[in-house]
């Protein structure tokens, strides 16, 4: 029998939400994916800096491929 049949859902949650590295790793792929979509829109992104709203251009927010681009 499959373990998740075995623990409720609050088990299942909360054992998902310990792996960290999980979470790190969806964060920067959705980070990742909306730059590039901001990216082939041509669409200003919205951060904040030291607690102000700043507006930047997609293409001056770096992204992996960016760094792995300049060093070939």
């Amino acid at each position: 029998m499959p373990e998740t049949l075995t623990k409720s859902a609050d088990e299942v949650l909360a054992e998902k939400l310990r792996d960290t590295k999980a979470i790190e790793a969806a964060v920067k792929r959705g980070f990742y994916k909306a730059v590039l979509k901001h990216r082939q829109a041509n669409v200003s992104m919205i951060f904040v800096e030291d607690g102000k709203i700043v507006e930047k251009s997609p293409f001056d927010v770096p992204i992996p491929s960016d760094t792995q681009d300049k060093q070939k």
